[in-house]
């Protein structure tokens, strides 16, 4: 038996979020909950960007990377810069940056083409907001991490100029 995934027991994060509430925690532990399942704002140091229409709370330092994977075909679905310097004021924070996108068989390809790294770890068979998924988590020190994020969007930007060919 597989692993069970939030869309085993959701049908939309609406529901999710009824849930929590649900449960009647003390607000600390509901806040931790919210926080667990994505259901809080980002408190980091953001920019608003418009993706599929929505406007989206996005890392300072992560903007230009969110939009070019926008641009290049992919739905980014959730991000983190995993950045202390932009979460100075969050209360809750993970050390580790991440981006996930809409996983789709063309993603998918797309994304094993363009990202062949040892040094992050990617996921193709993750769930965000209860669709299927894949992620790049970025660990290390604010410096490794600010490079791999450089990284990460020069290859976006070099895969779009390539299919413009």
């Amino acid at each position: 038996m597989g692993k069970t995934k939030l869309s085993d027991c959701f049908n939309s994060m609406d529901e999710v979020s009824a849930y929590v509430k649900s449960l009647k925690l003390s607000p600390e532990n509901e806040e931790l909950l919210r926080f667990l399942f994505g259901l809080i704002e980002n408190e980091g140091d953001c920019i608003p960007v418009k993706i599929a229409g929505k406007k989206v709370n996005i890392d300072i330092s992560i903007v230009e990377t969110v939009k070019a994977f926008n641009n290049a075909g992919f739905k980014v679905l959730a991000c983190c810069s995993g950045l202390a310097a932009e979460h100075s004021r969050a209360k809750f924070f993970r050390s580790s940056g991440y981006i996930s996108i809409l996983k789709t068989a063309s993603s998918e390809r797309l994304f094993r083409k363009i990202f062949t790294y040892d040094s992050m770890e990617i996921n193709y068979d993750e769930e965000t907001y209860l669709q299927p998924s894949i992620s790049i988590r970025i660990e290390g020190s604010e410096r490794v991490k600010a490079y791999k994020w450089g990284k990460i969007h020069k290859d976006v930007m070099k895969e779009k100029q390539e299919s413009k060919l």
